[in-house]
């Protein structure tokens, strides 16, 4: 089974919305992910080095959100290429201590045309 069957069986077939050939929305997010040992990894569950996100000096790390724009859908068999870029970092005082906000875009593309943008704002707090 490919990977898109692998996701329609994890969901009903009418919460996934896609065509034959097509791959459901939020495929995006299961491409490309971050691969780290379990040695490498911190109390949060993500890598403690990462030779992408910056230094920030702050135990725990989680995902804030998302505004994803799908372009065009992903098809089965697309060669794919993921393209992110930090777009800005702002820190911030939250009632336990410092937050720090980095805003991260991915830009997902296939062979033919830009299919997924997908902006996620990253939240690191303490």
């Amino acid at each position: 089974m490919n990977a898109v069957g692998q996701i329609q069986v994890g969901v009903d077939t009418h919460l996934v919305g896609s065509t034959e050939g097509t791959s459901p929305p939020g495929m995006h997010w299961c491409l490309a992910p971050l691969i780290a040992e379990a040695a490498c990894l911190g109390r949060d569950g993500h890598p403690t080095i990462s030779d992408f996100l910056p230094p920030v000096p702050v135990p725990r790390r989680m995902w804030a959100g998302s505004d994803v724009q799908i372009l065009a859908p992903l098809r089965t068999g697309d060669r794919v290429r993921r393209r992110s870029i930090i777009e800005g970092i702002t820190w911030k005082q939250g009632r336990t201590g410092p937050l720090c906000f980095v805003d991260i875009r991915h830009d997902i593309e296939n062979t033919t045309d830009r299919s997924s943008a997908n902006s996620r704002p990253w939240s690191i707090a303490t």
